[in-house]
């Protein structure tokens, strides 16, 4: 269901087992950056496990290098326990978003690519220091559904999204 959505919401999935497939992806993300739509990244690659900060793959870097495109590092915190690794059935909690200063990829050597990858993981490793603001935002609330009689739905119920106010 989540990829059915996502190829619907025009994402770019890449395939990391087939080199060649994977190449022509970034290809089609790059014609989509060249026209002005963002792209998010997940430098990781895959989901970690154990909370831990994966090494990061250098494709986001070659293209943001090929494009003369910064890159803006954000830390995600919190996810995991709402959305545990192999499941789908997420649970109420808190995310946090850490939005770092932007990165560029200056040069147009390996050495510039590696360079910004990692100044790009050191702020996303550092959650705090040189971040464009730090502010702790009132979390949005996941509740239950409520039946007309004010009592709760059953449990099992999907959560409801309500923005804070």
């Amino acid at each position: 269901m989540i990829g059915v959505c996502c190829a619907l919401l025009g994402h770019v999935f890449i395939d990391r087992r087939d080199r060649a497939s994977a190449l022509a992806s970034l290809e089609q993300a790059k014609q989509r950056l060249t026209g002005g739509t963002s792209i998010l990244f997940f430098p990781e690659g895959t989901r970690s496990r154990s909370g831990e900060l994966r090494p990061f793959k250098k494709g986001a870097f070659r293209m943001a290098q090929d494009l003369d495109l910064p890159i803006l590092p954000v830390t995600i915190i919190g996810t995991r326990e709402i959305l545990p690794a192999d499941s789908l059935r997420m649970h109420p909690g808190t995310v946090d978003l850490t939005v770092h200063a932007p990165v560029a990829v200056t040069g147009k050597d390996d050495a510039a690519v590696e360079d910004a990858l990692a100044r790009s993981r050191a702020a996303i490793a550092s959650v705090g220091e040189g971040c464009l603001e730090l502010t702790r935002p009132r979390p949005a609330t996941l509740a239950y559904p409520r039946a007309a009689s004010g009592a709760r739905h059953n449990a099992r119920r999907p959560y409801a999204y309500a923005p804070p106010p």
